[in-house]
């Protein structure tokens, strides 16, 4: 046996606490932490191609195919490439909704316009020159610290600085 133990085991206890053990209370108990590396109890539903998504993604393509394959003669009409008959639906469809020329013209010249200037404004920019002198907003820095108890090599030499306030 240890001294420590036996130490302990002499020593008189007081009569509030001698019956009461005393708890360790650990930071890695079970009531601060999840339990996470044992299997989880909470139920997952079935995952297959038996969804809402997958059958109505279904409906839609049967009717799809349905429509394209037994359409009236009228909605398919011209389905020639050639110019002297009549474009496709789809096609007409495509250019009864889509803006005019003149929109896209005029889009286009607007756009144009737009990256010129940006080029023009870069071209500025690229070609500006920093200032010859450096300005301080707060000149009086320079002099505010003290000269004294600096260690070597702890502060520049500004004996022959010249402070310009304008």
């Amino acid at each position: 046996m240890s001294v420590a133990r036996a130490v302990r085991r002499v020593r008189p206890r007081s009569s509030a606490t001698a019956g009461v053990p005393l708890q360790r209370r650990l930071s890695s108990t079970e009531s601060h932490h999840h339990d996470e590396h044992h299997e989880s109890s909470a139920e997952y539903p079935k995952e297959g191609f038996t969804g809402p998504f997958w059958r109505n993604t279904t409906i839609l393509a049967i009717i799809g195919f349905g429509a394209i394959n037994f359409a009236p003669e009228g909605i398919l009409k011209g389905a020639g490439t050639s110019g002297t008959e009549d474009p496709p639906w789809l096609t007409r469809v495509l250019a009864h909704y889509a803006p005019s020329l003149k929109t896209w013209e005029r889009l286009n010249a607007k756009h144009l316009e737009l990256t010129e200037e940006q080029a023009n404004y870069n071209l500025f920019v690229q070609d500006a020159k920093r200032p010859v002198m450096h300005r301080f907003r707060y000149p009086q820095q320079f002099e505010q610290g003290s000269t004294h108890c600096m260690p070597v090599g702890g502060g520049a030499d500004l004996n022959g600085l010249v402070v310009k306030n304008e």
